[in-house]
C-alpha cells in the first residue's frame, strides 16, 4: 500500500474506534474504499498485515451492517469481499429504525406516567419531538441525496 493510502486506512481505523467499532473493521473499510473490486480473505490479510481471524470476523461485521458483501468467483472456493453500492442508505435505514424504536419507547413512557408528573411529561415530550424532527429530516435528506445524485452524478452543490 502506498504511504498516502496507509495514512487514510489508519485514519479510518481511528475513526472506527472513536465510534465504538473494532480497529480492524476500520482498517478493512478504509482499504476497501480505496481499492476497487473484490478481495479474497488472503489478499486482505496480506494487505492489512493482520490475522485471518480478525479480517474474517470484521468482514462479517461489516457485512451485517451493510457496508460490504461477500461474493464468490466461479471455480474458486474462496470468499471475496467488496463494498456495497450506496451503503449510507442502509446505514440511514438502520438509524431510522433505531430512532423510531426509541421514539416509540418515549410514547410508552408518556402513556404510563401518572397524573402530577408534569416535569417528567415535558421531558419525555421534548425528547419525542426531537426524534420526530430527526426522523422527518432523515427522509428529506435521503430524498435530497437522490435528487442531487441524479442531477449531478453525485456532485454536491
Amino acid at each position: 500500500m502506498e504511504e498516502a493510502e496507509q495514512r487514510f486506512v489508519e485514519r479510518m481505523a481511528r475513526l472506527a474506534v472513536e465510534e465504538g467499532l473494532p480497529r480492524i473493521g476500520g482498517y478493512l473499510l478504509g482499504y476497501l474504499l480505496v481499492h476497487d473490486g473484490r478481495h479474497s480473505l488472503d489478499d486482505l490479510v496480506a494487505a492489512l498485515e493482520v490475522s485471518k481471524g480478525s479480517v474474517s470476523t470484521n468482514a462479517r461485521m461489516l457485512e451485517r451492517v451493510g457496508f460490504v458483501r461477500r461474493t464468490t468467483v466461479p471455480g474458486d472456493r474462496r470468499d471475496y469481499y467488496e463494498l456495497v453500492k450506496a451503503p449510507w442508505e442502509h446505514m440511514f435505514a438502520v438509524m431510522q429504525r433505531r430512532m423510531t424504536r426509541f421514539r416509540d419507547a418515549l410514547d410508552e413512557g408518556l402513556a404510563m406516567l401518572p397524573p402530577g408528573r408534569e416535569n417528567s411529561r415535558v421531558r419525555l415530550q421534548e425528547w419525542r419531538q426531537f426524534y420526530d424532527c430527526l426522523l422527518d429530516d432523515m427522509d428529506d435528506q435521503i430524498k435530497t441525496w437522490h435528487e442531487r445524485h441524479a442531477a449531478g452524478n453525485g456532485a454536491h452543490g
